[in-house]
């Protein structure tokens, strides 16, 4: 029987983003990192010596160089540049209520302003997003380390979890992903899941922690 291939991957979202109240943040807004405390305790979640692939946004990698600083430990760093936030296209730095004249009389979602088959103009939808990432899920499943840490996005992270969890999109939507949070799952690569009912190959770790 060959042996089997288990690894973590830690999915961390940038910190706070900092941008006039009541609207869609712009494309790429700063970040607030004054909350040490909270950099410091989010950097203790990661395991030391992990291979990290970061969104090419400019507050996923002022992010990454916060929680080294923080004593974070990469073995590596690269960017992965489609790991890049949901565009929103024309929508970015309107206000919410501008926006929701557009879709109120459109298909709606529990807990989530947009419904992830709606497309902003000049943007993508939840949908494609989904289908952006599958592909990086397949590179994550063919690594061949013990430890990858992701640092990017609350709706990226959202479609990777629902892929990986085998959620619908509304369903994963309804994950709650907080800034400077983490979640981990551990991938098997070989074993029970090639068994149909037995479990699959992801496990949750935690989540939002």
């Amino acid at each position: 029987m060959a042996s089997t291939r288990v690894f973590t991957v830690t999915l961390i979202r940038h910190a706070k983003t900092i941008y006039p109240k009541g609207t869609l943040p712009p494309y790429d807004p700063d970040i607030d990192l004054s909350d040490q405390d909270r950099i410091r305790q989010t950097a203790s979640l990661i395991p030391s010596q992990a291979d990290w692939w970061i969104s090419p946004l400019s507050r996923c990698q002022k992010t990454a160089k916060a929680l080294v600083s923080a004593g974070a430990n990469p073995k590596s760093q690269m960017t992965e540049d489609q790991l890049f936030e949901q565009n929103y296209g024309d929508w970015h730095g309107m206000d919410i209520a501008d926006i929701w004249a557009q879709i109120e009389d459109l298909q709606k979602t529990n807990w989530f302003f947009l419904h992830p088959e709606i497309t902003p103009p000049n943007g993508e939808s939840f949908v494609d997003v989904i289908n952006r990432i599958t592909p990086i899920i397949a590179m994550i499943s063919a690594y061949k380390g013990q430890h990858l840490v992701l640092v990017c996005h609350a709706m990226v992270i959202r479609a990777m979890l629902g892929v990986m969890m085998g959620l619908d999109p509304d369903r994963s939507l309804a994950l709650q992903i907080d800034p400077l949070s983490a979640t981990q799952l551990t991938f098997m690569a070989e074993g029970s899941q090639n068994h149909a009912l037995d479990g699959g190959a992801w496990m949750l770790n935690f989540l939002n922690k």
